[in-house]
């Protein structure tokens, strides 16, 4: 099923103009770049003949997403369409996926298939130069899935095929990231079967095993970055959700560090600069989108909560079920009472990231492309393609998504 939208409106939001370009401190900190970036609107159909999935229109986040060829790939993810979070709705997964196709005013969205089972907070990792997409894993309903399937184009029609790989994950895995190298998927971070993960994994793409490389260096990681240049694998983000509440000293934190790892000899994690959008204002790498271009290396950047906000939010969540497990019914109410208030603030109060990044490996930095409230998500879609840079749908604030879609030119 198609739809072309021969008389899209892009917008020129921020059209055409270079940023100043200024120090923002040594490595690990973003300075400005002077690349002009123009942003445009995306009309993606919202045509309810093409969903089978209804909600699916309301927008999703922790959604798959990348390119095979020329076509966009997006799919899968969850949202809340009923009842709000605030108000104790539900989340709800789905498995559809769809391509985006087009350029200018003309953009096709087309429906590709279901996935097996509905899922979200999965890996999606190109190949073979990007004629390929794998889709690692991921939650939904039924509990985490190890499952590995794959996106490519049909030689003969051109159209886009959905296929199970040869080989899965030993176990359910979701919440993690994962990169390609020398026939090899590392992935580490989320959870397995329940338990979080502590180590990186190599699972080899021809043979379908699955081995330790490495204990991660500073613990387990949910949601965190993972990519590789040079032969370096590069690890940033994420956050401890916080352990046992029996055990003193397992209260949550978002990781500082960041680290990489020579995958030709893995043997030791190399500390990295803490990345900083400026001196004093670090970056937290959560809810980041980031994508790397297939045939340039280059790793981008966009949106993630705000790390002291999002501090607070996990230790409140900690210490609710402290006070679950203390049957404190005075705590437990009052907890509530107050997730719910910061659930009920409007978009401007999360502060959101409006940075467009890219990552100089050379001199450990994040250098800011552009600023735009049009970036300011967290769980989105980005893709990289050459000039291009697609952004897909993501959270505007906690439990709201959003289902616009915008195409960055870097020139």
């Amino acid at each position: 099923m198609k739809y072309l939208h021969s008389k899209a409106t892009l917008l020129p939001l921020l059209v055409s103009f270079a940023l100043a370009l200024f120090s923002c401190g040594e490595g690990g900190s973003a300075s400005s770049y002077s690349d002009v970036v123009n942003i445009s609107s995306v009309e993606i159909s919202r045509d309810s003949v093409l969903y089978a999935e209804p909600g699916f229109l309301q927008g999703v986040s922790g959604a798959f997403g990348g390119a095979v060829g020329d076509t966009y790939i997006y799919g899968g993810g969850c949202n809340f369409p009923d009842i709000p979070v605030a108000d104790g709705g539900q989340k709800v997964f789905y498995k559809s996926l769809y391509a985006l196709s087009g350029k200018g005013e003309s953009w096709e969205t087309t429906f590709i298939s279901f996935l097996p089972r509905s899922l979200a907070y999965g890996a999606s990792v190109s190949l073979g130069g990007g004629d390929m997409l794998l889709l690692v894993g991921g939650v939904g309903e039924r509990g985490a899935s190890g499952e590995i399937m794959m996106l490519s184009k049909m030689t003969d029609t051109g159209e886009i095929r959905l296929s199970k790989y040869p080989f899965a994950l030993p176990f359910g895995w979701y919440e993690g990231a994962a990169a390609e190298h020398g026939k090899s998927l590392y992935f580490t971070g989320g959870w397995k079967d329940g338990e979080l993960v502590t180590d990186l994994y190599a699972f080899s793409l021809r043979s379908g095993e699955t081995t330790k490389v490495i204990s991660l260096p500073d613990g387990a990681r949910l949601q965190p970055n993972l990519f590789v240049i040079d032969g370096y694998l590069f690890l940033f983000g994420g956050f401890f959700p916080g352990g046992d509440v029996r055990i003193p000293g397992e209260e949550p934190y978002v990781h500082r560090t960041a680290w990489k790892l020579n995958l030709s000899a893995p043997k030791s994690w190399e500390k990295l600069n803490a990345p900083e959008a400026m001196p004093g204002s670090p970056l937290s790498f959560i809810g980041v989108a980031v994508a790397q271009d297939q045939v340039s290396g280059a790793v981008y950047a966009v949106g993630g909560v705000d790390p002291v906000l999002f501090q607070d939010a996990i230790s409140r969540g900690y210490l609710l079920k402290k006070a679950v497990f203390r049957r404190d019914a005075e705590a437990e109410a009052r907890l509530k009472e107050e997730h719910r208030a910061y659930l009920l603030q409007p978009e401007s109060r999360y502060r959101f990231s409006p940075r467009l990044l890219r990552y100089d490996h050379r001199q450990d930095r994040w250098n800011i492309l552009k600023d735009s409230a049009i970036f300011s998500t967290a769980g989105a879609v980005l893709v990289s393609k050459g000039d291009e840079l697609l952004m897909i749908g993501g959270e505007r604030k906690p439990g709201v998504r959003t289902f616009d879609a915008y195409l960055c030119n870097m020139k």
